[in-house]
């Protein structure tokens, strides 16, 4: 009888017990659920933002990239059409000086090759001048042949003569009143020339008894 009456009041006791358990593991369950939950959120929200600013940078980047790559273009395009400006202008410099100095060329030719033949020509005279002209007299025992000489002519002598001081003075008073007649500079420095051509600094030939 007493092991039944402590049967009976145990009994309510262990289920209040077991119902208190039952309890504590539904709050447990439901903790570890909302944990869990608030887990998953977490990262889902941390792989989110994660990927937003991954997405964010990758279009950052992609625009200064294609930013880059534009300023690249377009400096390369500049520095070609520099370039090739500077290419024209130098082939346009080429030309120029191609066609000033291809006529100098050409003159430089003609005057070597004037050159040349002048220094044949004068080379041929003076052998034959030394050669025959002024060539000695071989000593010999026959008696010495008269020899020509090709005397200048007395009118190439009188051109030679400088003109007498009374023909230079009529040429400079018909010159000044040429000037004065009207008034023109150009006919005095005609008459000069003209007297400067005429002058000759060389002493005059006198006549030898």
């Amino acid at each position: 009888m007493f092991f039944f009456t402590d049967h009976s009041t145990k009994l309510p006791c262990s289920l209040k017990q077991a119902k208190m358990s039952a309890q504590q593991w539904r709050n447990a369950q439901e903790s570890l659920l909302s944990l869990e939950k608030r887990n998953v959120d977490s990262v889902d929200s941390i792989v989110s933002g994660g990927m937003e600013a991954n997405r964010i940078f990758r279009d950052q980047f992609s625009s200064a990239v294609s930013t880059a790559l534009e300023d690249v273009d377009t400096a390369n395009n500049s520095c070609l059409t520099s370039i090739d400006h500077s290419l024209q202008l130098d082939r346009d410099a080429c030309g120029n000086l191609n066609s000033m100095i291809s006529p100098c060329c050409d003159d430089l030719r003609d005057l070597k090759s004037g050159h040349y033949h002048k220094i044949v020509e004068i080379t041929e005279n003076a052998s034959q001048c030394l050669e025959d002209e002024y060539m000695v007299d071989k000593p010999s025992c026959s008696t010495p042949r008269k020899r020509s000489f090709n005397l200048p002519s007395v009118s190439s002598i009188d051109e030679l003569r400088t003109p007498p001081f009374e023909e230079l003075l009529k040429l400079f008073w018909e010159a000044k009143s040429a000037k004065l007649a009207n008034g023109d500079v150009k006919h005095m420095l005609a008459a000069y020339e003209a007297a400067q051509a005429l002058k000759d600094s060389r002493v005059p030939l006198t006549a030898i008894n």
